[in-house]
């Protein structure tokens, strides 16, 4: 009878081991389509959570296999997957449920009040871990440009809405920076603001082009009126498939949005994401432009 009674307890404790690792994981893994800054709190408290939860209940009975339900489907769908394809930018994301995971096994061994305590302290770090720490780690993972490996500046050539072609060696003692876009980056939409108001900030002392790479099957005409129904001050450049080719190949562009910055004396100074928001602290496009204009 007492057995019986076990078994049932450990089948109970299985199945509501199950629902919570689906839960976690599954949530975890989905919550990337947020954004990087949400996915590392939010996988962080789920594993403090589930870590916390591993002496209570049910989940008392069930030995090591508590680790292996919990931990293995992450393991081997995120972090196995982030670190052979040397996923650079979302690394804290892969590593940080396993230390959360943990320090809430530790927490719920204490007593009530210790323990209550510091969940909730654990879980306001990890919140502003998140907030704070991931935006700066992925400015300063961003591929910003080393002095020894500079680009040339006489390839880069696009156009106006006018078919005026904008020759970026001709722009003389002026810093430049190019907001390199396309019209089905929907992140490339959601960061100009973020350039309208670095280009209103310095009122003409900075030349701004959000520059648009053509896609195969894309109008000229087409594009040009969907960037002037966006209605912003600053300049738009616009490109052919030739000139797509030699920009994204002589500057090795792989993605946009693709922020590139130059200085007065037509140098390379940065390229990577647009970072202006004042708790970021690394390649933070304010501070690279603010230091240009002082060593002009």
């Amino acid at each position: 009878m007492f057995m019986n009674m076990n078994k049932i307890k450990n089948k109970k404790g299985i199945i509501l081991l199950a629902l919570l690792s689906l839960m976690v994981n599954s949530i975890s893994i989905l919550s990337g389509s947020l954004n990087w800054v949400n996915q590392f709190w939010i996988t962080g408290s789920l594993f403090l959570i589930a870590g916390f939860l591993r002496n209570a209940g049910s989940f008392k009975s069930i030995g090591v296999s508590y680790y292996i339900i919990i931990l293995l489907p992450f393991l081997s769908i995120y972090t196995l997957y982030t670190f052979m394809y040397e996923r650079i930018n979302v690394y804290p994301i892969a590593i940080i449920p396993y230390l959360t995971f943990f320090a809430g096994i530790l927490f719920s061994r204490m007593k009530v009040i210790k323990k209550t305590v510091l969940v909730l302290i654990t879980l306001s770090l990890i919140i502003i871990m998140g907030i704070y720490s991931i935006p700066n780690w992925l400015a300063y993972v961003s591929d910003s440009v080393s002095t020894e490996n500079n680009y040339d500046l006489s390839t880069i050539e696009f156009y106006t809405s006018e078919r005026k072609l904008v020759k970026l060696n001709e722009i003389k003692d002026k810093i430049i920076v190019l907001d390199f876009w396309n019209t089905y980056c929907s992140i490339c939409y959601k960061k100009f603001p973020e350039l309208e108001r670095l280009f209103e900030n310095y009122n003409g002392e900075v030349v701004v082009y959000a520059v648009h790479l053509i896609e195969k099957g894309e109008e000229w005409e087409d594009v040009i009126k969907k960037a002037r129904k966006l209605n912003y001050n600053f300049n738009f450049g616009f490109t052919t498939l030739l000139e797509k080719e030699i920009i994204t190949k002589s500057l090795n562009i792989t993605y946009v949005p693709t922020l590139v910055i130059i200085n007065g004396k037509g140098k390379f100074i940065y390229k990577g994401e647009l970072n202006t928001s004042e708790s970021v602290f690394i390649n933070n496009a304010y501070s690279i432009i603010d230091e240009a204009i002082q060593n002009r």
